[in-house]
């Protein structure tokens, strides 16, 4: 009964009707993912750039981060010396060289008048 005289047998019929059936399911597959293989690729290439961007930014901030590096290098250089003129002055003269740069601050200022007649008057000390 598979064989018959001119007709293709049973199985055959029934091969290409699930062969038929899988492509049909293939290509509806197909058609759900091309839309998302195309978002897919924009993201792919929006991030792409957003990583361009921030490797750039990293390499800047480096540079940034070595040059400061070098200025605290160079401030604590000269801080070291500094302090080491201070000593060596301090050593010959037997002075602070600090106390000559600042006004004597244990000495309190005194704003009150001379003249106690004129506080509050606003007359001259002849006049009464």
């Amino acid at each position: 009964m598979l064989f018959q005289q001119g007709k293709p047998p049973v199985f055959h019929h029934q091969m290409i009707l699930m062969t038929t059936i899988l492509m049909e399911t293939h290509k509806q597959l197909i058609m759900e993912i091309l839309p998302m293989l195309s978002v897919l690729g924009a993201e792919h290439s929006t991030l792409l750039g957003r990583l361009g961007d921030m490797n750039q930014k990293s390499d800047a901030a480096a540079v940034d981060n070595r040059i400061l590096r070098a200025d605290i290098e160079t401030r604590e250089q000269k801080y070291i010396l500094l302090r080491l003129i201070k000593e060596t002055v301090k050593r010959v003269t037997g002075v602070n060289p600090l106390q000559w740069a600042r006004p004597n601050m244990g000495m309190p200022m005194n704003n009150t008048p001379r003249i106690p007649s004129t506080t509050g008057t606003g007359l001259s000390p002849n006049r009464e």
